[in-house]
């Protein structure tokens, strides 16, 4: 008589091991998209789901991706920028995303098991956690959620928000927590101006990593780094002039004005200009053309887009305008420019 009994061997372990932390992944990332989608897209998500399975707990990465992407469309709440499946053995992002017209957190608080990132982009409202503690917020604020905390916030009544949203998590961050990083960040505080945090923050946030390492690990110092950066904001001098210098440059984009940077860092323009062209040696409105213009070089080399596009996207009332302040800068014309620097 033939031996049917199968032998059990390391391979096998290990290859059990396997499959039992990928139907864990699998139900973990299902609970954190439902989490999600609780809280942004809680009405549409109803309705989206009517048609799945209700018995089915474990819903693949890609069903789950494309149910996202078309409540987000449905209900014009905001962009997701990433929804990992999988992050690096330390750690990594989970979600990220901009909301608009947001209602906050729904019901009366939350528990989450990761930290999140929340930075108020235009509107008004309020923060609370169990420890008692009260924020007013307003555009410009951020929260920063401990795992564990209980917590609540969301626009005034009858009001919407703007939101950008990053949610983290895993042993890098928990050994940052233990080591006393976070020691000193209160649960809010402020990152101005708007225009550079809200930039330099969706810049971290990256895109989805698809599960390949090199991504992974990329996505986790991005993030470290964004908080490095925060911390280094929060506790160094608001009077120090090299970091004054470095965020209004920051702030000066093709986009802004001047009298807009002037603003976010309340200051007059006269003042502002004064300050400027003291730390820096030029000028706001010189550096800013000097942005402009490294732009127009960047666009000119790696695209073919028209140059009177360019002189749209870069603002400028029309082609003769871009081309005469461009030859002005570079030294030759926009077309001289792109033939000399374009491969055959």
């Amino acid at each position: 008589m033939t031996d049917k009994t199968q032998k059990f061997t390391p391979n096998d372990s290990a290859r059990a091991d396997g499959v039992r932390k990928s139907r864990y992944n699998k139900n973990l990332f299902a609970s954190y998209v439902r989490e999600w989608l609780e809280l942004y897209g809680k009405e549409s998500v109803i309705t989206a789901r009517k048609n799945k399975s209700a018995q089915s707990e474990v819903i693949s990465e890609k069903d789950e991706i494309r149910l996202l992407e078309a409540v987000a469309e449905q209900t014009k709440f905001g962009s997701l920028f990433v929804l990992n499946y999988n992050t690096s053995s330390m750690g990594g992002i989970r979600v990220a995303c901009s909301v608009h017209n947001g209602g906050g957190v729904y019901g009366e608080s939350r528990i989450l098991s990761s930290f999140t990132l929340a930075y108020i982009l235009d509107g008004g409202g309020r923060y609370k956690d169990e420890h008692g503690y009260t924020q007013a917020l307003s555009s410009g604020d951020c929260i920063l959620i401990r795992p564990g905390l209980k917590h609540w916030y969301g626009p005034d009544q009858g009001t919407r928000w703007s939101e950008l949203f990053i949610d983290f998590g895993g042993s890098a961050f928990d050994l940052m927590l233990e080591s006393g990083f976070f020691k000193d960040f209160p649960p809010v505080f402020r990152l101005d101006p708007v225009v550079y945090w809200s930039e330099k923050i969706r810049t971290a946030a990256g895109e989805r990593n698809r599960g390949e390492s090199n991504k992974m690990f990329r996505e986790l110092l991005r993030v470290q780094n964004l908080l490095v950066d925060i911390r280094s904001f929060l506790f160094s001098s608001i009077d120090n002039d090299d970091i004054w210098a470095e965020h209004a440059k920051n702030a000066l984009t093709p986009d802004t004005t001047v009298q807009e940077v002037a603003s976010l860092l309340d200051m007059d323009y006269a003042s502002f200009r004064k300050k400027f062209r003291k730390l820096v040696g030029v000028p706001p409105g010189k550096y800013i053309t000097a942005v402009k213009m490294d732009e127009a070089c960047n666009l000119l080399t790696e695209s073919t887009i028209k140059i009177q596009d360019i002189a749209e996207i870069l603002d400028y009332c029309d082609q003769y305008q871009f081309s005469r302040q461009f030859k002005k800068v570079v030294g030759c014309s926009p077309t001289q420019y792109r033939e000399a620097h374009t491969q055959p």
